[in-house]
């Protein structure tokens, strides 16, 4: 019979959800009602924490930072997430917890989360109190290998270790230690500080990881405008046992040179804020800040999610000049670009325009595909600059010379 018919056609389809909040924490503690050491859980607020028995009585029966850590992330993150934790025994070190050989530890958080943690802070606090940095320079490298792994495996993760042990008046240079998938938060939370002895030397590090997932990957936590971190506990802060109002320029400028993520105040000018975003990488590297390996992160997240369908797929050649015909050039340039369009459209990169004349995601059509086998693609976006450092240049004119 003749009608006029509707066909359903195929659209743009749901958008994929943002994960670029999915945090990751793993703590020493001890096992208590329903939390079991090794277990990973999932909480999306901080309730869910509190229903597993990890409040505050927790953390000042057990003598650890649990609970704060955890608050703190939901308190900066402004309730995004989800975030995973793990919690293991007081004996376990930080080492220990990021090493990937490990399968119990991290490894087993990032499994448990199947490879959604962007980024995953790691917390210490052993049964007696720590007095150097020993612990802390031991995970360092056994962070990175961390992350290498994390990004070999196609999970690329950044790692936000607590600065236990850390000392201003003998700082060392996270810069030096080829660890750009790492940083090391040293700032205190002066209320937390004076609560136990076996405080004195542990850091924020719950708050630098809500802060992270609050921010775009673009976004450095230390823009004053977005990111005032004074609220609950956090008043008043310290580095290494040393009160705000007592720490030198010489070594905050120090600490600051050094790579530490600690907390500061700004002159004339209420709240309290990061110093940067720092991480390990030298100068030599494209990642010296966290926002840069977010960002890459990111990409690769996303680009590797639009080309593996195409994973042994059929690549046709053109039989004149040998090269990868230029439909399937076409249409494969056309999964990457589109995949990067949503970094672009939410300022996450400067650009290229994947949408425009010189796209970002580019294949050389002249490769031997069949001799070797692989597709070689390019792609290179200009990411976002952050302004660390803002220069006025004022004076005086005279309108009469």
């Amino acid at each position: 019979m003749n009608d006029v018919t509707i066909e359903i056609q195929p659209g743009s389809g749901r958008q994929i959800p943002d994960t670029d909040a999915v945090s990751g924490l793993i703590s020493s503690g001890v096992a208590s009602g329903s939390v079991v050491l090794g277990n990973v859980y999932k909480l999306t607020t901080l309730d869910d924490a509190i229903a597993l028995g990890i409040d505050a009585d927790y953390d000042s029966t057990n003598t650890v930072l649990v609970y704060e850590h955890i608050k703190e992330f939901f308190r900066m993150s402004g309730n995004k997430g989800p975030l995973y934790i793990q919690l293991v025994a007081k004996t376990v070190t930080p080492a220990q917890m990021c090493d990937p050989t490990l399968t119990t530890y991290s490894m087993k958080l990032l499994a448990f989360s199947q490879g959604t943690v962007n980024q995953l802070s790691v917390a210490y606090c052993p049964v007696a109190a720590v007095t150097d940095d020993t612990a802390l320079l031991a995970a360092i490298p056994k962070a990175q290998l961390l992350v290498d792994k994390a990004m070999a495996t196609h999970q690329p993760l950044h790692v936000l270790l607590e600065g236990v042990g850390y000392d201003v008046t003998d700082s060392f240079d996270l810069r030096s230690m080829n660890a750009p998938g790492v940083s090391v938060v040293v700032g205190q939370c002066n209320e937390v500080q004076q609560r136990a002895v076996i405080y004195a030397k542990s850091a924020a590090v719950g708050t630098a990881l809500g802060t992270v997932a609050l921010s775009k990957v673009s976004e450095s936590i230390q823009w004053v405008q977005k990111f005032n971190l004074y609220g609950d506990n956090l008043s008043d802060f310290r580095i290494s046992g040393i009160l705000s109002t007592n720490l030198t320029d010489a070594q905050l400028a120090q600490a600051h040179g050094d790579g530490m993520i600690f907390f500061l105040s700004h002159a004339n000018y209420s709240g309290i804020y990061f110093n940067d975003s720092h991480s390990g990488g030298d100068a030599t590297t494209d990642f010296q800040f966290i926002e840069d390996k977010r960002t890459i992160n990111k990409a690769a997240r996303l680009v590797r999610r639009a080309l593996l369908p195409r994973l042994g797929g059929p690549v046709n050649i053109d039989p004149a000049s040998g090269q990868i015909a230029s439909a399937d050039i076409k249409f494969l340039e056309s999964l990457g670009n589109r995949a990067i369009r949503p970094m672009f459209s939410a300022g996450d990169i400067s650009g290229p325009d994947p949408d425009g004349s010189t796209p970002p995601f580019t294949i050389d059509p002249n490769q031997d595909i069949l001799q070797t086998g692989e597709l070689v693609c390019d792609l290179r976006v200009v990411r976002v600059g952050t302004a660390r450092q803002i220069k006025v240049k004022i004076g005086f004119i005279n309108p009469n010379s």
